[in-house]
């Protein structure tokens, strides 16, 4: 799998660096416009593409089977709880690129619980963080994650 960011497409070369099975999970999904053309709200549309895209991420999560460790691209910890049950019941290694989930985290209920859930999980279990844009120490007034990378 590939990043929807292509300039990360660079970690791709981790495992064969590290002489280990890595996977790669990312938030790359088709364009699904017209297979939610029948919800009448542009709110429940994106929650719907959400969902579906957690669940593929979850899928491929679920497929690897003799993964040392994981490399999550991009995702959005309000939907992800899957994917992080998958991880953690096969207590595999973890790493994954903040990208501006402190900063939204104020934007709904949702996204708060999400980020409390993701801090508490990076807090007791080989979830690691890594900070491209700007670490903790420079995100003023927000909630920090305890490991940085």
């Amino acid at each position: 799998m590939r990043s929807a960011h292509r300039n990360l497409d660079l970690f791709l070369s981790l495992g064969d660096r590290l002489g280990r099975g890595v996977v790669f999970i990312s938030e790359e999904t088709a364009s699904r416009g017209k297979d939610y053309e029948w919800i009448p709200s542009r709110a429940l549309r994106q929650i719907a593409f959400q969902l579906l895209t957690m669940w593929e991420m979850t899928r491929e999560a679920l497929r690897a089977r003799r993964t040392d460790l994981v490399f999550i691209f991009e995702h959005k910890p309000w939907y992800a709880y899957p994917l992080y049950a998958v991880c953690l019941l096969r207590r595999q290694t973890v790493f994954f690129i903040v990208h501006g989930i402190q900063q939204t985290h104020g934007q709904s209920p949702f996204h708060r619980l999400g980020l409390q859930v993701l801090r508490t999980i990076e807090k007791h279990c080989e979830v690691w963080p890594i900070h491209l844009e700007i670490s903790d120490q420079d995100v003023q007034g927000e909630p920090s994650l305890t490991k940085s990378i």
